[in-house]
């Protein structure tokens, strides 16, 4: 098997498509695997995959900003406000944004730097021992919900031309 070590995991699934056309590869980042299938089947839904973590992190980064804002909002100086209750109000919310600060800091983070998958370069690989197959690692946080590729088949089932040559679900 060539070293796709380094290279950006579109490269290296171009790479394995035209040399493996039948190895099983499961592709990881923090933990678990967010996606597994042959190198064909990993390239075509790549994106999608990568597009649905990116929602996942814009939404939460939205989510987290939208409870942040009204904060903000409410540390307006209020010119009939006096300026005692105004340091205290100052004092309540700097505690809730100091509560929430690790939160903020997770999704923004999460959001600002997130590359998509097909950008990120090949961390490691590595012939599996457990079943059939290579592993690969990519940089990231994602979290997969896959470990095996029966859990993948069941969510992700296959289409398979039918002789009239129409695609239909296999499974």
């Amino acid at each position: 098997m060539v070293d796709i070590t380094g290279k950006k995991l579109s490269a290296a699934l171009s790479l394995l498509k035209r040399k493996d056309k039948e190895t099983i590869f499961y592709l990881g980042s923090s933990s678990g695997f967010i996606a597994i299938g042959t190198a064909r089947e990993l390239d075509k839904i790549i994106d999608e995959i990568s597009f649905q973590w990116e929602e996942k992190y814009r939404n939460e980064y939205n989510r987290v900003m939208g409870s942040f804002l009204p904060m903000a909002e409410n540390c307006i100086w209020d010119r009939f406000e006096d300026p005692i209750s105004y340091a205290e109000k100052i004092i309540r919310i700097g505690n809730q944004v100091k509560a929430k600060s690790n939160t903020f800091r997770r999704a923004i983070d999460a959001w600002t730097a997130f590359k998509p998958i097909r950008d990120r370069p090949v961390k490691e690989w590595y012939s599996r021992t457990s079943d059939p197959g290579i592993t690969i690692i990519i940089p990231g946080t994602e979290i997969g919900p896959y470990w095996t590729k029966e859990e993948w088949d069941r969510e992700h089932p296959r289409k398979k031309r039918s002789k009239d040559g129409n695609k239909k679900n296999q499974g």
